[in-house]
Parts: structure tokens; C-alpha cells; sequence
């Protein structure tokens, strides 16, 4: 999705991307951006491991990008945005900021809480995903997530 994300900025210099990262830290995700532009694995660039002058250059290219994106990008994780309610306030607001030149990356949709108690777990997925519909019909956005799909737990008998 990181790539998706960074493909459409690269391509069209009006719109506004904004990821939701209700997995993992803005932290992390700043790194995988930094991955993907330099071309240099995650685990060295974080850790600061260049292995040669050119991955140096690759990774500063990258960090200029970034830059460049800036004024474009918002990038959110779960201790900012973590229910559906500010989601949608937040993309409000982005939308009318944007002139409604927004696209929105949601990754890991089925952290986002609900405002509802919901018995199943097919239940609330459901009514999560018909949540995130109404945001995309009522802005025309696109809007990309990611998501686990979850089974049940299921309990065992054993019998001794």
C-alpha cells in the first residue's frame, strides 16, 4: 500500500494522500517510505546501515522526496485517529483543505473502533465496511484499506 500511496502523489502533483496507519507506528511507516524511495531494506535504513556511497545518495534522494511531499501528505497513526467518528471528521476536513483532491489509505481497517456493540465479528466487520462506504459516497474519494479477516476463536474439548 506504501507504494500505491507514493505512486499516486508522484503522478499527480494536486492531490492530497492521506494514510491511516491503525497497525503500526507513523514512525514505521515513514521508514517503509523511505525504503521504497531509496530502495534500500527497511531493517538498514532504520537502523542506519548504508553498505555504500550510493545507497547514501539514494536514501537522501529519498528524504528530498519526502520533502517535496510534505505539504501533501498526512500521515496519522492509531494514538491520533482510533474510531470511525474522528476519521470522518478528519476527512472532512481534509476534504475541503484539498478542494476535494483527496485520497485516503486506511491500513488496517479492523482496528478502527465502532460505535456500536456488535456480537460477531462478520457483524461488526459488515457494519464497518458499510461505514467506510458512506464516507466514500459522500465525498466521491478514493479510499484504500487493508484489513485481517478473523475467524472465530474456536474452543477445543479435549477429553482426558
Amino acid at each position: 500500500m506504501i507504494n500505491f500511496f507514493l505512486d499516486a502523489l508522484s503522478a499527480n502533483e494536486q492531490l492530497f494522500c492521506a494514510f491511516y496507519s491503525l497497525d503500526d507506528t507513523k514512525e514505521i511507516i515513514a521508514y517503509r517510505m523511505l525504503a521504497v524511495l531509496s530502495n534500500i531494506e527497511i531493517n538498514r535504513v532504520k537502523g542506519f546501515k548504508y553498505k555504500s556511497q550510493y545507497e547514501l545518495e539514494s536514501l537522501e534522494n529519498a528524504y528530498k522526496t519526502l520533502e517535496k511531499y510534505s505539504t501533501r501528505i498526512i500521515l496519522k497513526d492509531l494514538t491520533e485517529i482510533d474510531n470511525i467518528e474522528a476519521l470522518e471528521a478528519e476527512i472532512d476536513e481534509l476534504y475541503t483543505k484539498s478542494n476535494g483532491n483527496l485520497m485516503v489509505f486506511i491500513d488496517g481497517l479492523h482496528n478502527l473502533e465502532i460505535p456500536f456493540d456488535i456480537g460477531s465479528i462478520r457483524e461488526e466487520n459488515i457494519k464497518r465496511a458499510n461505514m467506510i462506504k458512506k464516507i466514500i459516497d459522500l465525498y466521491n474519494i478514493p479510499l484504500f484499506t487493508t484489513t485481517e479477516l478473523r475467524k472465530p476463536k474456536v474452543q477445543m474439548l479435549i477429553i482426558p
